[in-house]
């Protein structure tokens, strides 16, 4: 992908605790959209459930259409989930009639007060309903090439493509496109970040969708036009119907698919000594003709390292890569840290100091600091237990001998 980041969608989380929400997406590795939040109520909701079966199994609670409602709390959520998320999709009616039944037989079992009953719907439930998620299909009968994938591979040249044309639905989802060692500018994301707005709407008419999650295809003059679209290594267009431009030359076609390379030559890694910084410190750079040009090689290429060999310079120069700027990427020479930035408002770059013949980045993000609320939790699961063994412990009180009484006769009164 030409880049990811984390912006605020329309969620309940993110409208009501907003600085929270953005707490939590940059720090603690979440990844919220709208789906998420509603779908996440359904765990919460089974939790409730299994509480009210547990009393009612104990008898600490009668059923009545109170407790009968906090066994349904889940089913509710579905419904929730199905009313605002999946409402667009084809109603499948066998997961609702077992759910159903389910749903009525689990009733039935706390009425007649069958606990092994009990434990056999819920093995029933998770082996219906967790079916999907065994991953039982044998890998010969997957197909994981076709002839468009094999000819984006081959006229790619390891640069991204993009799709020029509306008629054309996706070809691969992001996360596939990763599978196949694929990048694309197009994009689905629920928190797409107002940078790759900014810059992709530049290349299209209409830009982002307006819930600010896709988009889809790009102008291929408006995109041409642009003099640092080079910079976003697009070397293959896609289209449904034939592209007229100049700047393009047809490079084949696989399943009704036609594919065009743009003639001006893209950029992965450019390093350079032409670039200015404004004062806000964001640095900019225009394509410089190839003569002016630093002689640099990507050695090593991976989604979150890349070893890049530059050109030993007498003074600072700056080593663009093309990927969108994230402040969580690190990059070194050797030990040494150097300094990542901004170029052109979204790109990569870092500052390289004279005498540098390597630079290695590497993205360190903050995912790592999720472990606290488990840590959290198991402090505090450690004292809740530390608390129970101390009380049990300082309730006992030693034997005394009033507390002996003998069979057949009577305990005296020590007063």
């Amino acid at each position: 992908m030409l880049g990811l980041g984390s912006s605020l969608p329309s969620v309940p989380a993110g409208t009501i605790f907003p600085q929270l929400y953005l707490f939590a997406v940059h720090h603690l590795g979440f990844g919220l959209s709208r789906i998420q939040v509603l779908a996440g109520g359904i765990i919460p909701g089974f939790v409730v459930s299994a509480y009210v079966v547990d009393a009612l199994g104990r008898g600490k609670l009668s059923l009545s259409l109170g407790t009968l409602g906090g066994l349904l709390v889940p089913v509710a959520f579905l419904a929730v989930v199905a009313i605002f998320v999946w409402r667009t999709q084809r109603l499948e009616m066998m997961p609702i009639v077992m759910t159903a039944i389910l749903v009525a037989a689990l009733v039935g079992a706390i009425y007649l007060r069958r606990p092994a009953l009990v434990v056999v719907l819920a093995i029933a439930g998770a082996f219906l309903f967790g079916r999907t998620l065994v991953l039982s299909r044998p890998l010969r009968t997957i197909c994981l090439s076709s002839a468009l994938l094999d000819k984006i591979k081959a006229k790619s040249n390891g640069s991204r493509f993009v799709i020029a044309d509306p008629a054309i639905n996706r070809p691969l989802p992001p996360n596939q496109e990763a599978l196949f060692g694929l990048g694309s500018v197009n994009s689905y994301n629920s928190l797409l970040s107002r940078n790759y707005g900014r810059q992709v709407g530049k290349w299209s008419k209409n830009g982002i969708d307006e819930t600010a999650r896709k988009f889809k295809f790009v102008d291929s003059q408006l995109a041409l036009s642009d003099k640092t679209f080079p910079l976003s290594d697009v070397g293959l267009f896609l289209s449904a119907h034939p592209l007229t431009s100049d700047l393009l030359q047809p490079v084949g076609a696989a399943d009704h698919i036609l594919l065009y390379r743009p003639r001006v030559a893209t950029v992965k890694v450019l390093q350079t000594d032409r670039f200015r910084a404004t004062n806000s410190r964001p640095l900019m750079i225009t394509l410089p003709s190839a003569e002016r040009q630093l002689p640099v090689r990507l050695e090593d290429n991976k989604s979150d390292y890349s070893r890049i060999s530059v050109s030993d310079s007498a003074e600072d120069t700056l080593l663009f890569v093309s990927q969108q700027y994230f402040p969580t990427w690190r990059a070194f020479s050797g030990k040494r840290p150097l300094m990542v930035g901004l170029v052109n408002d979204f790109y990569q770059g870092i500052i390289v100091p004279p005498h540098t013949s390597e630079v290695e980045l590497f993205h360190y993000p903050f995912a790592w600091w999720s472990w606290l609320p488990q840590a959290v939790c198991a402090l505090l699961g450690i004292l809740f237990v530390g608390r129970s063994v101390f009380h049990r412990v300082t309730a006992r009180r030693p034997i005394e001998p009033e507390d002996i009484v003998i069979p057949g006769t009577r305990q005296l009164n020590p007063r």
